[in-house]
């Protein structure tokens, strides 16, 4: 019925082309407020590229212990990960098989994370990643963040609880002020940000 497609429209992430169109809304400026997104089951996306939205997401990302696979993510703009700009909730999801690559030069900041480029008041909880590789170059901007589950968590009184990371870096070539790496986040801004109940493995 209506009802049911307009919420297996917006709300669940089922698919690469769910993602897509999950993107597509979030530039259109609807940033789930107070709303659930769902995966659903696990699946492939066959290696396709995803180019990630730069607008902010208020809402809870339930991810249900699945996992989203095999699948690139295009670093074009300044806040690159499965989602881009993060002032929500981020929990239970797995990510495998996900590279992050560029194909222009930077040169502004760039925050980069495989679950989340930049992340302000939001909490991102059991969240996992393995496979994953950043092949990142071409780097001219100010200040450059990366990280296993979040390039920058940049707020306060906020928590990454009970996440994990294997990553391998290759070709990380900068000329800009600074570069953050690390295997869960690039940098935790503030002290009151806990990071509890992590690991990371980078190659």
């Amino acid at each position: 019925n209506y009802n049911d497609n307009y919420y297996n429209t917006l709300y669940v992430l089922s698919s690469r082309d769910n993602i897509l169109l999950f993107y597509q809304i979030l530039d259109s400026g609807y940033t789930y407020e107070n709303e659930i997104v769902e995966v659903t089951n696990n699946f492939n996306c066959n290696a396709n590229t995803l180019y990630p939205s730069l607008k902010e997401f208020k809402g809870t990302l339930e991810g249900n212990n699945y996992t989203i696979s095999n699948f690139k993510l295009l670093a074009k703009q300044a806040y690159v990960g499965f989602i881009g700009l993060n002032k929500g909730i981020i929990q239970n999801l797995r990510l495998s098989r996900v590279e992050i690559n560029n194909s222009d030069n930077f040169t502004s900041d760039i925050r980069v994370g495989f679950i989340c480029g930049y992340s302000i008041a939001g909490n991102i909880i059991n969240c996992h990643v393995t496979v994953g590789l950043f092949d990142i170059s071409k780097l001219s901007g100010g200040y450059e963040y990366f990280g296993g589950i979040v390039g920058n968590n940049n707020s306060a009184n906020t928590i990454i609880s009970k996440c994990s990371s294997e990553f391998t870096i290759t070709n990380l070539i900068g000329t800009g002020e600074l570069i953050y790496v690390g295997g869960i986040t690039g940098r935790n801004t503030y002290k009151s940000s806990k990071i509890e109940y992590c690991y990371s493995k980078i190659k």
